[in-house]
């Protein structure tokens, strides 16, 4: 057997909409004598990454692909390894059904590792995976999405799928689904920060980050703001709904006009030469998302807020209790962000 790789190993698992664009560009590829690895579909361990992500894990002898990830990780000389993705955590769109699996797979493929969880607020989250759900084609009012009717949520009752167009905002509860870490890792493995840390305050959340992972400190300049993964304003929300039904989309049957006009096409000839490579560029900007984002938004962006004061109180108090657990469990007063009063 393989002995094991004394490298100091760090998960980050998300949340999704939780800063974690932010992260992956501007902070982790930075860290000194840290193999960082995203999604690569060449390198090995990332395959591995992949099908704990999205497929059923314990299809594979994780034994096995724990000795074969040991051999891949000594061909690293840092001292330190940061994967990231938000998919570790669950799929919203699924109420995160595959989070307790996915920890113990994790667990089972790298026992020794810390875990690094980012929160966001329930209703903050809902609706950016709102918009989220907008950029990917889908044209649902706010209401539908939440299934909220006459106070209620969920009056769909759906059974839960991937190709899920709402969310269930009852099933957010981090709470419960951080203990499925805790568990498999133990609390003192596994860090959660919030979101609204980053972005007030980003010096003290990098600082907590560092004394908790070991990785040599690196602290960008703050002094221009980043708008990475930046969504829709509300005008843009409006037409897109109004416009997405009408765009074709890989997956999706229905439209009739073409996104992306023969993407895949040149993208397999993109490295042939620079004139492949324009095309397979222009290519990729012929799509409503980089029309609304890059052109519309530019001149006419409103920071509405999509959903009211209303909703965002009743999704906050379903979760109140929970959160006040949380807030004792992690150590930090989320009532400063209003996770609970």
């Amino acid at each position: 057997m393989v002995d094991p790789v004394k490298k100091n190993v760090v998960i980050h698992v998300g949340l999704p909409k939780a800063g974690s664009t932010y992260l992956q560009k501007n902070i982790f590829p930075n860290i000194r004598d840290v193999f960082f690895l995203g999604r690569d579909e060449n390198d090995p361990i990332s395959k591995c990454l992949d099908y704990i992500s999205w497929k059923n894990p314990f299809t594979l002898d994780l034994d096995s692909l724990r000795i074969e990830m040991d051999k891949q990780m000594k061909r690293h000389s840092e001292q330190g390894a940061l994967f990231s993705r938000e998919a570790f955590f669950g799929n919203f769109y699924t109420s995160f059904v595959c989070n307790r699996t996915t920890a113990e797979a994790l667990n089972k493929v790298f026992p020794d590792a810390k875990i690094f969880i980012v929160i966001r607020r329930q209703d903050k989250l809902a609706e950016s995976a709102y918009k989220q759900s907008l950029h990917q084609g889908g044209y649902l009012t706010i209401k539908k999405f939440l299934g909220y009717k006459k106070g209620k949520f969920n009056y769909y009752n759906i059974p839960l799928q991937d190709s899920s167009a709402c969310i269930d905002v009852t099933q957010l509860r981090w709470n419960f689904l951080i203990q499925n870490y805790y568990d498999f890792f133990g609390k003192e493995k596994v860090m959660v920060l919030p979101q609204e840390m980053l972005r007030e305050d980003p010096k003290k959340f990098l600082e907590i980050f560092y004394n908790f992972t070991g990785f040599e400190k690196y602290l960008p300049s703050y002094k221009k703001k980043s708008s990475i993964n930046k969504g829709y304003s509300y005008l843009s929300v409006w037409l897109s709904i109004y416009l997405n039904r009408f765009f074709r989309r890989k997956g999706h049957a229905g439209g009739f006009i073409p996104q992306k006009p023969f993407y895949e096409f040149l993208y397999n000839r993109k490295d042939a030469n620079i004139i492949w490579r324009i095309l397979e560029r222009l290519s990729a900007s012929l799509q409503i998302r980089v029309f609304l984002q890059k052109g519309f938004d530019k001149i006419f962006y409103v920071n509405k807020k999509m959903i009211n004061k209303k909703i965002s109180k009743e999704i906050m108090e379903i979760h109140s209790i929970d959160n006040k657990h949380l807030s004792k469990t992690i150590g930090i007063d989320l009532s400063k962000w209003g996770y609970h009063k």
